[in-house]
């Protein structure tokens, strides 16, 4: 048991960058993958080279790091209010990110540039965090954010359902329905590149926390006594 513990980080990344190996080279057309990377740095663009990095490359990178966001933010919020089963979702962030989204797309924002539906989402995920602390204080107890992440978990999927009764088409509806229920399809480089600072510097914030999150999971009272 302890060989396992100790080892299956490198193998769970291991296997992480296999699967995301594979889906690089793997689909509906199978490409050589040597040949493909080749063509990104090198002056001869192959058909390999244009699905690579137009297609899979933006997926699997979205994938990968979407991942592992939501698994250090799943973790933190596990170890900060003491429950296996917390997530992003239990204090609203998740469906206040979504609200900001359907509203640019709801009112078309989302087709005057294509960085407006990502940052809709940021902006929405930013105001539920900034909305917690004003509901429930600054140095309010794991039940009080609980609470407040619940009340605002159910103002933001209120105001989504409403869109959605109100969509102006159906196509609307679709679109809608089709960004709530999570895709990375059609995706390119550069919401790569818009999503990715944001998510450096909560890795690093959450890493940089590592060591309070610990404290917390031994209680609120015994994590003042350890400052």
């Amino acid at each position: 048991m302890n060989l396992l513990t100790r080892y299956h980080w490198p193998m769970l990344l291991a296997v992480s960058l296999l699967l995301f190996a594979s889906h690089l080279s793997l689909g509906v057309i199978d490409i050589d993958l040597g040949r493909a990377v080749y063509g990104l740095f090198g002056s001869q663009h192959s058909i390999d080279t244009l699905i690579l990095q137009e297609i899979r490359l933006p997926r699997a990178l979205l994938a990968f790091t979407v991942g592992i966001t939501l698994g250090l933010s799943g973790a933190a919020l596990q170890g900060l209010l003491r429950n296996p089963l917390a997530g992003p979702g239990l204090v609203g962030v998740t469906n206040c990110a979504a609200l900001g989204a359907v509203i640019t797309l709801y009112f078309g924002f989302a087709a005057g540039a294509w960085f407006v539906l990502p940052l809709g989402g940021m902006t929405g995920a930013l105001l539920s965090v900034l909305l917690i602390f004003f509901l429930a204080g600054r140095q309010a107890g794991i039940l009080n954010l609980i609470l407040a992440g619940v009340a605002i978990n159910a103002v933001a999927s209120s105001f989504i359902a409403l869109t959605l009764n109100f969509a102006k088409s159906p196509y609307a509806m679709n679109e809608i329905v089709h960004w709530l229920l999570g895709s990375v399809s059609n995706r390119s480089l550069n919401d790569v590149w818009i999503s990715l600072p944001f998510m450096l510097a909560g890795w690093i914030m959450l890493l940089s926390r590592r060591h309070f999150l610990d404290a917390l999971t031994l209680g609120e009272e015994t994590a003042q006594t350890l400052g």
